[in-house]
């Protein structure tokens, strides 16, 4: 499609935008409005649009949880994104996976316990260099593979509770640049 632009009113009441805008290679800018109270599934919403570079999501979606599985997979231009503080995120699987320019990614940094897995979150982010994780991640099963490949990832904070049986050495496969791995101190 030639579609380059969309922006979404605030208050819109959508509840699932799963696979909308998927491989749509054209896309550029999205500016989604303040309020989505009733969002709670964006699996797939961008994922291959190859030329989306900047984003700017609601800062308010459903209190009950969303999934963002694969949601920015293959956004290869997207450079930056920050997931607003008061999102109840469900699922990081795949979110940003195949993002070679995102350089930064900002989670919400408080307690994300009803997220059940990050595997495959940032894998092969090659330039990403930096990511603010939550303060807890306690529902967490899985971390398989979440930031492979991630070659200029420099330093990761985990949270200082987050569930014990999750870290799994794949996780951290090929990140040849990094200097500090440690946990946050509540």
């Amino acid at each position: 499609t030639s579609l380059k632009v969309i922006n979404f009113p605030s208050g819109i009441n959508f509840s699932n935008l799963s696979s909308t805008f998927q491989v749509c290679p054209n896309l550029v800018t999205v500016t989604m409005g303040n309020s989505m109270p009733n969002l709670t599934n964006m699996q797939n919403t961008f994922n291959g649009c190859y030329n989306l570079k900047n984003i700017t999501l609601p800062t308010s979606v459903s209190a009950s949880g969303i999934t963002l599985n694969a949601a920015f997979g293959s956004c290869y231009n997207l450079e930056s994104i920050t997931i607003p503080s008061n999102y109840v995120i469900t699922n990081l699987g795949g979110t940003f996976s195949n993002c070679y320019s995102l350089k930064n990614i900002v989670l919400p940094a408080n307690a994300q316990n009803s997220c059940t897995t990050m595997a495959s979150m940032c894998a092969e982010c090659v330039r990403l260099e930096t990511i603010t994780m939550p303060t807890s991640l306690t529902g967490l099963a899985s971390t398989a593979s979440a930031f492979s490949n991630c070659y200029n990832l420099k330093s990761v904070t985990l949270p200082a509770t987050m569930n014990a049986v999750v870290m799994q050495i794949p996780c951290l496969e090929d990140v040849l640049n990094l200097i500090q791995l440690h946990s946050l101190q509540v």
